[in-house]
């Protein structure tokens, strides 16, 4: 196995390095996700948990990938210094510009939701009523 097939020159690792930044800006707008679903629904310290976890996976699937897809499999420190810092160049910009159209912009947010979610309850309160009735037309069917 011949080890000079991994090595790339130093303008390929730098290249490398600045396409990693670049994968800092999805991870920002993943976590713009996040954050806009927390200011919509309250949440409590486990689902703020599960939720920071499933972010961490997300972002070191994404980190993988990268490496997998672009870096032939290698994957570097530097990657991961390069999406944290294209993350935090996303959050201290188009998130700060994000975060506040969302407490401006929660109480239009919260009655989307509670809309929804109240159509979605008296659907299935259409269904259920819907299955009550057919399940006892069955049983009189079989009388």
């Amino acid at each position: 196995m011949d080890l000079t097939e991994y090595l790339l020159p130093v303008s390929g690792e730098v290249q490398l390095f600045l396409w990693s930044i670049l994968l800092g800006v999805p991870l920002g707008m993943l976590y713009d996700c996040f954050r806009l679903l927390r200011t919509a629904i309250p949440h409590h310290g486990i689902m703020v948990f599960a939720e920071d976890t499933l972010f961490m996976l997300l972002s070191a699937l994404m980190l993988e990938c990268y490496g997998v897809m672009c870096a032939r499999g290698a994957v570097r420190y530097y990657y991961a210094a390069g999406a944290l810092a294209g993350f935090s160049m996303y959050l201290l910009t188009v998130g700060a510009v994000t975060r506040r159209l969302m407490h401006r912009s929660r109480r239009i947010i919260v009655k989307i939701l509670r809309g929804m979610v109240r159509i979605s309850r008296q659907i299935a309160k259409n269904l259920h009523g819907i299955i009550r009735k057919s399940h006892k037309t069955a049983k009189t069917a079989k009388k």
